[in-house]
């Protein structure tokens, strides 16, 4: 079976948020006997610098690179969590298309560090359709504090969106950035999407420089690609509450884009950076993604054999001290295709989020999304998201 990409999938794909999964275990909390809030700020799931040197470190703290981790309580090791969301979605004067409550996930963790040089995290998640997915990243780490090296592997929380700064670490409200979903209607790549494979890292202070290689797009579980792609990325905190900058250089393959072409296949590139800086409470994050398709199969479902695209955003959020609550606002825009006229899809986005009864950790969310999609007949939209999370 190769992967297939019928014209509604791609419509559903570029205006479904990429996924969010909001990764935090208060067992390791528990372990160091301290809040949330030593490793997540302003609000879970954002991590501050801490939070961001505690996974480069192959889940344990820097300075205790090359000690033993001694396994000795197992609720310093396992956590749950659950998610239960409302969202709201009405397009134009037509009827309202999404009213509904909906428990976005249950998930329990299992992870840490374990002997001198090795930790992981396994995940089993329970979603909304009733499905459960196993992610398990596991990684290696040797030298010092200042200068570490190692082995990433897994699937899941492999790419940048569920560990790097600048905005390439979860975002702090309920959807991620539009940008980092898929950014041109041919290739269905998302930076957002559980991918499989391995990394050789390197940090030095407070930069990462890292290598992947991962499975290429096509096939399926049973028989996933034999191709694979290699990805180039680099992160640098400038201050501890994890701000940074961030780039990345994704080259790709996708295979089987035409199922009545098989054994072509076509070429993708995607470049990223991101950067965040704190002014006194309030911070100020954006990103570029550049898109490009090479080796489409043209004349077939698709009108040439190149498709460029490109995307951005601008983000603000300011955390009020006295009660922890964030005020964040997005702009974002996706160009899927550089060349036609009138195909951009912009999204405003304003909502909160207010963390509750630290360290066992609660958050309230709030979301309001409005979505205007030019030239392609489709009304804009008014959406609200709401979610109430707890983990234990």
């Amino acid at each position: 079976m190769r992967l297939t990409i019928p014209a509604i999938a791609l419509a559903i794909a570029m205006t479904t948020p990429p996924a969010h999964a909001a990764r935090t275990i208060p067992a390791w909390a528990r372990k160091y006997n301290a809040n949330c809030t030593l490793c997540h700020s302003p609000a879970v799931p954002r991590l501050n610098a801490k939070g961001i040197q505690f996974k480069w470190a192959g889940y344990r703290m820097p300075d205790e690179i090359g000690e033993k981790a001694e396994v000795d309580n197992v609720q310093d090791y396992v956590a749950a969590r659950a998610r239960l969301r409302y969202l709201y979605e009405k397009p134009g004067d037509e009827p309202t298309a999404l009213n509904a409550f909906s428990l976005e996930d249950l998930s329990l963790f299992v992870g840490g560090a374990i002997g001198t040089s090795f930790g992981g995290v396994l995940e089993l998640e329970r979603n909304d359709e009733g499905e459960v997915e196993a992610l398990v990243a596991v990684a290696s780490v040797w030298g010092t504090e200042k200068t570490h090296y190692g082995i990433r592997a897994g699937q899941g929380h492999m790419l940048l969106l569920g560990g790097g700064v600048a905005g390439f670490d979860r975002a702090i409200g309920i959807a991620s950035p539009t940008p980092l979903g898929q950014t041109t209607t041919e290739v269905p790549f998302r930076f957002g999407q559980d991918l499989i494979g391995a990394e050789a890292y390197l940090v030095t202070g407070r930069n990462r420089l890292s290598l992947q290689v991962l499975n290429s797009l096509g096939g399926d579980e049973e028989a996933p690609s034999t191709k694979k792609d290699l990805v180039i990325a680099n992160q640098f905190m400038w201050d501890d509450a994890g701000a940074g900058i961030a780039a990345a250089a994704y080259f790709g393959l996708a295979e089987g884009l035409d199922p009545s072409r098989e054994g072509e296949d076509s070429k993708f590139t995607r470049l990223a950076l991101t950067a965040s800086k704190y002014f006194g409470d309030f911070e100020l994050l954006g990103g570029f993604v550049l898109s490009r398709d090479r080796d489409l199969p043209a004349g077939s479902i698709y009108p040439r054999s190149t498709n460029d695209g490109a995307a951005w955003w601008l983000s603000g959020q300011y955390t009020l001290r006295s009660s922890s609550l964030t005020l964040f606002s997005r702009w974002e825009e996706v160009d899927p295709d550089t060349e036609a006229s009138d195909n951009t899809r912009n999204r405003f986005v304003l909502g909160g989020v207010l963390p509750v009864n630290v360290p066992q950790f609660m958050r309230l969310a709030l979301e309001y999304r409005f979505d205007r999609f030019q030239g392609s007949g489709r009304p804009r939209t008014n959406g609200i998201a709401a979610e109430f999370m707890i983990t234990f």
